[in-house]
């Protein structure tokens, strides 16, 4: 009973897992297109069928994001407690002479308190926090964020394939593409690995218009994505 509740629970688990890792993946409707440098057909399908979150992703983050922010906000805590402890105990440190020679001198211990009160302000004033809130925001960002991975994978690839292709007008298309992505919002909200995917593809393009034709940055009518617009029938003549 128990190991076949153990192989349902391990099955369940690798079935999320291979779920999950597919709706991150860019849609075949995208792969195949940009594999032939059909960009324009692979641009359509953003623009006409963008990728949505899971369905579920909404109820996750009500959940995920208020633990985000009390990680954060226990984090931020921490902080401060461990700056107010440095702060007394290198007080009570550096004071201690001063402690001593006020007792040998028979004083009350307001001069010594005085000291503490200072060097424990100090601190306050020049130290740094140590970091573990704004590392429990790095670490919980995604937490915070809508699963938007399969968009934005898609984004690329379509962006990479009209680089590759470098027609007319696909290397302003490619760089509009990628201003969303370098927002804010998205900056925080990608992962490692995309943001260092969308570095080096800004890179390329930028090397790629130092030594491309005019036409290649040319943008038609027809916006960033969709590709060139049909050339116009000549005007009828009377």
């Amino acid at each position: 009973m128990v190991g076949a509740t153990i192989r349902r629970a391990t099955l369940a688990l690798v079935v999320a897992v291979v779920a999950a890792a597919c709706a991150h993946a860019p849609r075949r409707e995208v792969v195949e297109p940009v594999a032939r440098l059909d960009c324009d057909a692979a641009g359509r399908v953003l623009a006409e069928h963008p990728a949505r979150p899971p369905p579920a992703d909404g109820l996750r983050r009500v959940v995920t994001t208020p633990l985000s922010w009390l990680t954060i906000g226990a984090g931020y805590t921490a902080d401060v407690v461990a700056l107010a402890l440095i702060g007394f105990v290198g007080g009570a440190l550096v004071c201690t002479p001063v402690w001593a020679v006020e007792a040998a001198l028979g004083g009350s211990g307001d001069v010594g308190g005085e000291c503490i009160g200072g060097v424990s302000e100090a601190f306050w004033d020049q130290g740094e926090l140590l970091g573990i809130g704004a590392g429990a925001a790095r670490v919980t960002r995604a937490w915070r964020c809508q699963e938007l991975r399969r968009g934005w994978a898609e984004t690329l690839s379509v962006a990479r394939c009209l680089a590759d292709r470098s027609g007319p007008g696909d290397l302003a298309r490619a760089t509009s593409m990628l201003e969303p992505l370098q927002a804010p919002e998205a900056q925080r909200c990608l992962p490692m690995n995309r943001l260092t995917e969308l570095d080096l593809l800004e890179q390329r393009l930028k090397d790629l218009h130092r030594g491309s034709p005019p036409e290649a940055w040319e943008v038609d009518e027809l916006g960033p994505v969709l590709g060139p617009q049909p050339a116009e029938p000549p005007p009828q003549v009377d």
